[in-house]
């Protein structure tokens, strides 16, 4: 049977705008491998037509077999610092890395296994990289395959989990969710529904390219400017590239239902914004921010529970809040990761360099954590002396009351 499947090959695309050419293909193969949002072409074109691949080159494998595209996987070859101030490297690395949640590699299931065998032949003809960084990458067998195809060739392999995430399972309905988890957290739902609808809040919703929609956009990005996240430079408002790249996100995601947006509205401002993506009956936190000013009314928490209950109402399965946090930890009904994989040439610098970077890993968290205990010491013994100084000082000012 075998014998009367056709040959594969494979094509390596070095220019972005050759995805034009095989749109319909990718698109095809991104549904049948039951593809993240990440790795749709909408986002890979979005992100291009904003970032750009900067100073490096794409990648992009592609494996046919026949005429019909069974594995895909969007690469960038970089000169990248092998750690902060570690020499750098021929790398190849994902091609989306900005303001992405995961990356995948995409292959027709059943068919993983030769068409990473020559995806992997193919890297590995190629003489211009030693590094192969994969990060954050969503486990799946196609994932497997390739790591395996690989560290057969020689190449020396360092896995481990890069993010841990909450998972949140919808398939039995919203009420069935909260029955899972304990009182106090469902105390706490009610809690904050009854503070912010006595407060005067309301929930809006935006799914598309209307007048409505697109304002709701704008007044999302606007929390997003007044967020925490703003002081990092992490947030989605400030900078007019992030702003750029969300506004074309939606515009090719929206409409197809694929992505969407919770905004909480209170009488003074807009206190809370959340963006999903969905691909089929999974849906992602993507976003979640918040204006401070209102955090004794916990937005968030109210918001997420919002997003889960309409998920649930439209048939998601499957909420992945892609980054596990004190605050989406008490949604999680599981946890999960997503993992970095390092394959390296032997006998190349990446592997001494990061061989011994992985050997002292344990000596650098234990310093961080002593460091960390030091500092809170440190920090409560100053703040003691710093009430006795005051406290003194107060008495020389007012007196021995007795």
């Amino acid at each position: 049977m075998n014998a009367l499947l056709p040959a594969l090959r494979v094509e390596v695309l070095p220019d972005i705008a050759a995805l034009d050419r095989i749109a319909a293909d990718w698109q095809a193969l991104h549904a049948a491998a039951e593809g993240g949002p990440f790795s749709s072409l909408n986002w890979i074109m979005a992100t291009m037509a904003t970032f750009g691949p900067g100073g490096d080159s794409p990648l992009l494998a592609l494996v046919w077999e026949g005429d019909r595209l069974i594995a895909g996987l969007a690469l960038r070859k970089t000169r990248a610092r092998l750690s902060r101030h570690g020499p750098r490297a021929s790398t190849l690395r994902m091609l989306c890395d900005q303001r992405v949640g995961f990356h995948e590699v995409l292959a027709l299931p059943g068919r993983e296994g030769p068409a990473m065998a020559a995806l992997a032949a193919e890297l590995l003809a190629d003489p211009g990289w030693t590094l192969l960084d994969l990060t954050p990458m969503l486990p799946s067998p196609a994932l497997a395959e390739l790591r395996q195809r690989l560290q057969s060739a020689g190449l020396a392999l360092w896995q481990r989990p890069e993010i841990r995430r909450a998972i949140c399972d919808m398939s039995g309905g919203f009420d069935a969710y909260l029955d899972r988890h304990s009182r106090n957290f469902r105390r706490s739902l009610r809690k904050t529904a009854t503070a912010v609808e006595a407060g005067g809040g309301r929930v809006l919703q935006a799914r598309g390219l209307g007048p409505d929609d697109l304002n709701l956009l704008d007044r999302a990005l606007a929390v997003s400017a007044r967020c925490w996240k703003a002081q990092a430079g992490t947030d989605l408002g400030t900078h007019p590239e992030d702003r750029a790249f969300t506004t074309a996100l939606w515009h090719r995601l929206a409409p197809r239902g694929a992505l969407r947006l919770l905004l909480l509205e209170m009488p003074e401002r807009d206190a809370a914004a959340v963006f999903m993506l969905r691909e089929g009956r999974r849906e992602y936190g993507w976003v979640c921010d918040f204006d401070e000013d209102f955090a004794q009314l916990s937005p968030g928490r109210f918001l997420i529970s919002r997003a889960l209950e309409t998920a649930s109402a439209d048939g998601i399965e499957l909420v992945d809040f892609m980054r596990l946090t004190p605050f989406t930890e008490r949604f999680a009904d599981r946890l999960e990761t997503y993992d970095r994989l390092r394959l390296c040439r032997p006998l190349s610098l990446p592997r001494l360099w990061i061989a011994v970077e992985e050997r002292l890993r344990p000596l650098g968290s234990s310093l961080r954590r002593r460091y960390r205990q030091h500092s809170r010491k440190r920090g409560a013994y100053k703040d003691a002396m710093a009430d006795a100084v005051q406290d003194r000082n107060k008495e020389d000012r007012h007196g021995d009351p007795d």
